[in-house]
């Protein structure tokens, strides 16, 4: 994952050819194609696999994105932090000197380099930082490559310094082996032309395992927001209500033909 971090690329740390090779596993499987055992038959892992079709990881192990953030997760809370102290200060951006991010490792290998690529601009921390603060979203429009040559979002994100925070580190460290008390998290600190400063204090990112707060109506405006570009409307309709009943479909032609 952090080799994709620093070279952001577009297999997003290969879940989709995880996803794939699952998908084409169990199709061999069910045309009689042998292969070694899984790990998961060996008795040591026999707890994992005990109550596999009753429980179900996914459900506590997803987390949804906040509309308006379609950048890296770890990215949120700088993001975030500048947006409110932005909006709560009635900050002019052409005021704004220099903003220094403090974040955990993981964030400040984002790094601040102006992207090439929409990869590299999803996997950035002072490119969205800036899109937000200059469009109040950072969604398809801020971050596919017709839009990376923007001299207010680039003139922006070149003011952003990234510190890596040995106290958010703690954090990051707690929230990953599940401590309550661990987060992903930065603090913010905005710093204007005429001297002033505004510090945006210990910012939460917003992503908790399993994710409260989500309901079809919630998860439907983000389809909605994210495809309109690509999409038209009656089709957009028509691929959520496939969505939402997916698992009673013998075929996924329909799918694939509404979104070709």
């Amino acid at each position: 994952m952090m080799r994709d971090i620093d070279n952001p690329a577009m297999v997003k740390h290969g879940i989709p050819w995880a996803a794939m090779t699952g998908v084409v596993s169990a199709e061999l499987a069910s045309r009689g194609f042998t292969g070694i055992p899984s790990i998961l038959g060996a008795e040591k892992y026999q707890e994992w696999a005990a109550d596999i079709g009753e429980n179900y990881l996914i459900v506590d192990g997803v987390v949804w994105k906040k509309k308006g953030y379609a950048c890296c997760g770890w990215a949120h809370a700088a993001v975030e932090g500048a947006h409110e102290l932005v909006k709560n200060n009635q900050i002019a951006l052409e005021e704004i000197d220099h903003i220094i991010v403090e974040a955990f490792h993981e964030t400040a290998r984002l790094g601040t380099k102006l992207p090439l690529t929409t990869e590299q601009a999803q996997f950035n921390l002072a490119w969205p930082v800036a899109a937000m603060l200059v469009d109040g979203e950072v969604g398809p429009r801020q971050t596919l490559e017709k839009r990376l040559k923007d001299p207010l979002i680039q003139n922006l994100a070149s003011k952003i310094e990234i510190i890596e925070s040995e106290e958010l580190n703690e954090l990051c460290r707690l929230h990953a082996q599940g401590d309550p008390k661990g987060c992903f998290a930065s603090i913010v600190t905005i710093k204007l032309k005429n001297g002033e400063a505004f510090n945006s204090g210990l910012i939460k990112g917003g992503l908790s395992y399993g994710d409260p707060g989500w309901s079809r109506e919630t998860m439907a405006e983000k389809f909605r927001w994210q495809t309109n570009h690509v999409l038209e409307t009656s089709q957009i309709d028509q691929v959520l209500d496939i969505g939402w009943h997916f698992d009673e479909m013998d075929s996924t032609r329909k799918l694939i033909d509404l979104v070709r």
